[in-house]
């Protein structure tokens, strides 16, 4: 019984297929293939052509009887709606085919209405391709020349004024019209809105803080954040480097001699140079007046010198009374100073006793070895070498007498009577 119904529909679909018309079902009698490109002969599209226009090797759905309508790439096989056979290129077709969308098409046969048939037609099913079709932008060979959408152009427009846009894969685009664009600072109208520049602003900054600054005429102008400026003692970071008055100097003096001073918090301070003191007995000028220990008090005692004519000796002593005595005849109060005190660079001025009666004197703790001689005591201290304004202390001897002198000219007159030159005993000073 079944055997028999399919026999009786095949008898009605050869029928219906005598004359290869086909009667398109909803869907089938429309463009096929839109967005395929052209092909050459014998190559085929890279996907499927959808219901009613299906290529070789697509998957056309359950069976159907003729009778329901085959597509437009379908042909009436023993009652049911089937594909074109299959096909692999030019060559691989009978002679009345055309290897074509996959499939075997019947040569010369015009399947879509189109008026033209395979070869002729580069793409059967489709009745809107064929040659002499008029080419649109569709990314189609619309005209079978072998060229996709060529050759089309139109006329477009922008807010910047007119140009042409041209056809590229089914797409119009590249209006050669200027498009706005964001406004920038180059003295033109980017936006197209009749204005140069207008509103522009952009931040800005310095090291001492942010700002604005504002085109015009196509440049940006000066930035309102304040400039950085050379650092001042002015209790300001002037040079914006996070740092106040840092590393300000400047010379400064005392009567001591020069130094430095330097900036903090808006004000000079902290002199280098060295301070004034208050003077003492130290060789040194503390109060820099040019005069060493001077101080009110006094740093030495005086010595006096005297000569006894009868023992052609001469003796000195820091005691006025005992200058006068015993036959000592004072020739010179005051000759010469010794400081009273020790001090550092100082050294003890011995006053010797010798065997014979006489004296000497010296920087010497054992009068300097002399058999029998005895230290009477310590006139005072002077210094080995000079200092604070010091003079030497010229020692000579004749005999038993030993004559001492701060000046140069006595010393060589005192040769010339018969001295003899010792060197320098020491430095002593002329002042208190």
């Amino acid at each position: 019984m079944r055997s028999s119904l399919r026999v009786g529909l095949a008898a009605l679909a050869l029928a219906a297929c005598a004359n290869n018309h086909v009667t398109p079902r909803d869907g089938d009698g429309g463009r096929a293939d839109a967005a395929a490109p052209a092909l050459d002969a014998g190559e085929e599209p890279a996907r499927d052509a959808g219901p009613g226009t299906l290529d070789a090797s697509a998957d056309a759905g359950p069976p159907r009887a003729c009778t329901e309508g085959c597509g437009v790439l379908e042909r009436c096989v023993e009652g049911l709606c089937a594909p074109y056979p299959a096909c692999a290129g030019d060559g691989s077709c009978p002679d009345d085919a055309v290897c074509q969308r996959r499939m075997c098409l019947p040569r010369g046969v015009d399947l879509d209405g189109d008026g033209r048939a395979p070869p002729d037609d580069c793409f059967e099913g489709d009745p809107a391709i064929f040659p002499g079709a008029t080419e649109t932008c569709n990314g189609l060979d619309d005209d079978c020349d072998g060229m996709l959408d060529e050759a089309l152009s139109r006329t477009c427009s922008t807010a910047c004024g007119t140009g042409t846009e041209t056809c590229a894969a089914g797409a119009w685009g590249g209006c050669t019209a200027r498009a706005p664009t964001a406004e920038t600072c180059n003295g033109m109208d980017d936006d197209c809105d009749g204005r140069t520049d207008e509103d522009l602003a952009r931040a800005c900054s310095t090291a001492c803080g942010a700002g604005t600054e504002t085109c015009a005429a196509g440049s940006f102008g000066a930035c309102s954040a304040r400039t950085p400026s050379a650092e001042t003692c002015n209790g300001v970071d002037d040079d914006c480097d996070g740092m106040v008055d840092e590393l300000l100097t400047r010379p400064c003096s005392t009567a001591c001699g020069a130094g430095s001073e330097t900036c903090s918090a808006g004000a000079w301070g902290g002199c280098t140079a060295p301070p004034v003191g208050v003077e003492t007995c130290n060789l040194v000028d503390d109060d820099c007046n040019g005069t060493c220990d001077d101080a009110p008090a006094g740093c030495r005692v005086p010595v006096h010198r005297s000569y006894h004519a009868g023992r052609d000796e001469h003796f000195y002593t820091t005691s006025r009374t005992e200058a006068a005595c015993c036959g000592f005849s004072v020739e010179l109060y005051d000759f010469y100073h010794l400081y009273r005190s020790a001090a550092p660079g100082l050294v003890a001025f011995y006053r010797c006793l010798l065997s014979s009666g006489y004296h000497f004197y010296t920087a010497s703790a054992t009068c300097e070895g002399s058999p029998g001689a005895i230290v009477e005591g310590t006139m005072g201290y002077l210094a080995p070498s000079p200092t604070c304004g010091s003079t030497p202390l010229y020692r000579l001897v004749r005999g038993n007498n030993h004559f001492y002198t701060t000046s140069a000219p006595e010393r060589d007159h005192a040769i010339g009577l018969g001295y003899t030159s010792e060197g320098i005993a020491g430095h002593v000073w002329t002042r208190p």
